[in-house]
């Protein structure tokens, strides 16, 4: 079976009024306390799947857990594990855990390929990784679209003697469809400034035990097959909830404080390729909010201050550096209210209200009744193959165009193809799967290196420009100025070799795939 939930973390300041919220319903208190095994060297946490033993109230239950098909999806398989007659429920008479309990489902033959052991072969040693200790106040909700259990966990993950606190509120659909999580989750989240995290508790118990920083940035991901008979809107949606992997796979660290520059650039590279997306559908399917795109490119401009200083501290400041600079240092920003931190936005209730309404489309939450796509007659006919490559196709010779009079280009119509380079290889990217491989192949390997090219001309212009404004009240950014205009003037010339081999290579048509056979929604 598989279960559909998602995660809000609770800010401390709001944990009595969301207690208050909780108790307008009937609320039931249970106790879970829970063991996590794996391998010594960890096999069940490389492939995602987490193997328990939890303790739930006086009874005991064996639970195996791994990723499912769809965003807020996990294959799950529960087994009650009864005590021995006249045995009490407690720590020390934890049963043992036996892999056969979940033979015969595909939550058990996944533990058993993780752990590379046939069905009736013994487990290999499992120790303890981590624990649990968590009550949970839980009620149900019914709405329109389905059934929900609202929890709000409160408790511990225990590593040993270190100690890391859990306070989130767990929104799992007991009935319905899958939209109602994000419905109910918008209005508690609205209600009580609580942020969307993908983390499972697991997860960030295997950071604790690791003594990790932060879990591993996420990054993009391939597309799974579109369903038989795809439209433009089932298109868009499956493609949605590939970007939504990539932005919540890594929201979740920088919003936790725990986040590294590679965790902002990979969410910034999630949001691009969404952005990427919704204009490459423009006009074909019309969005439940067409504001979503402004509030998209408004959340990436926003953590795009933070990311360019990131840049500088990372590569272009050590350089400078050993080039002698006098002021070898990052200016301060400009003067002005101070730029909000990456995190705090990531908590901020517009980016949650938005970030819970594209994961309500992405799994199919319906279109509003209003909604019509207004397309021009040559288009509205189109399939969704032949239309995808009209536009790919457009947005091909748009780059080629601006590639071949690069020399020519202005700053800001520079930066224009390199924005158009990105937006081409995302949007080819998402819709490999309809692409013959060795045409796509090697487009996107012309692709790749003038993007490239062009981001380290930008990531120039930026620092330049920053060291400018600087010098107007430290003349010793002077130096840092020229020293990085040298640079950037021979970036340009760089620019050139990888523009040509670009506009050289060959479009991959759209082609039809056989798809998964699975029917559209």
């Amino acid at each position: 079976m598989t279960e559909t939930e998602l995660r809000l973390q609770v800010p401390p300041g709001e944990r009595a009024r969301l207690l208050a919220a909780m108790r307008r319903g009937a609320l039931t208190r249970t106790r879970l306390r829970a063991v996590y095994v794996d391998t010594t060297d960890r096999r069940l946490a490389g492939a995602g799947i987490a193997l328990r033993m939890r303790q739930e109230g006086r009874r005991w239950v064996q639970t195996v857990k791994a990723a499912g098909v769809a965003l807020v999806d996990r294959l799950e398989h529960e087994v009650p594990v009864p005590l021995p007659v006249g045995a009490r429920a407690s720590a020390a008479a934890m049963p043992a855990i036996d892999l056969s309990r979940h033979d015969g489902t595909e939550a058990g033959r996944r533990l058993r390929a993780a752990l590379a052991v046939g069905a009736g072969d013994p487990a290999p040693e499992l120790r303890v990784i981590h624990r649990t200790d968590i009550v949970r106040l839980h009620r149900r909700l019914r709405t329109a679209a389905g059934l929900v259990e609202i929890a709000l966990d409160t408790g511990h993950l225990l590593v040993g003697e270190q100690r890391e606190p859990v306070c989130e509120l767990e929104i799992e659909l007991l009935r319905g469809q899958p939209w109602a999580i994000t419905e109910v989750a918008g209005r508690w989240s609205a209600r009580h400034g609580l942020w969307l995290d993908a983390r499972s508790k697991a997860e960030r118990a295997e950071r604790l035990a690791r003594a990790l920083p932060a879990l591993p940035p996420r990054r993009a991901s391939h597309p799974p097959p579109l369903p038989a008979g795809a439209t433009p809107e089932t298109a868009l949606r499956h493609w949605v909830a590939t970007c939504l992997l990539q932005i919540l796979g890594n929201s979740g660290e920088i919003a936790a404080g725990r986040g590294t520059p590679e965790h902002l650039h990979q969410l910034r590279v999630g949001l691009r390729r969404l952005r990427a997306l919704l204009r490459l559908f423009e006009g074909r399917v019309t969005l439940p909010d067409p504001a979503w795109p402004a509030q998209v490119a408004a959340l990436f401009q926003a953590l795009g201050a933070q990311r360019d200083r990131d840049v500088l501290s990372d590569t272009l400041l050590p350089a400078l550096q050993t080039a002698g600079a006098p002021l070898a240092q990052l200016p301060d920003s400009p003067s002005g209210p101070a730029a909000e931190s990456p995190a705090a936005r990531l908590r901020a209730p517009a980016c949650n209200r938005l970030l819970l309404a594209l994961l309500g489309f992405a799994i199919g939450a319906p279109l509003p009744a209003s909604a019509s796509t207004g397309l021009p007659d040559e288009i509205a006919p189109l399939a969704l193959d032949p239309w995808l490559d009209r536009q790919l196709a457009r947005w091909h010779r748009q780059v080629a165009r601006d590639a071949g009079r690069f020399g020519e280009l202005d700053e800001a119509a520079r930066h224009r193809l390199r924005k158009r380079i990105k937006r081409l290889r995302y949007a080819v990217e998402l819709a490999s799967a309809r692409l013959p491989r060795g045409r796509l192949a090697r487009y996107l390997a012309a692709l790749a290196p003038a993007q490239q090219a062009l981001g380290e001309l930008n990531d120039l212009a930026v620092a330049r420009q920053c060291f400018i404004d600087a010098a107007a009240t430290d003349p010793r950014a002077w130096f840092a100025a020229g020293w990085l205009s040298a640079r950037h003037d021979a970036q340009l010339t760089r620019c050139e070799a990888p523009l040509r081999a670009l506009r050289r290579v060959s479009r991959p048509r759209v082609r039809p795939r056989p798809e998964s056979g699975i029917p559209a929604r």
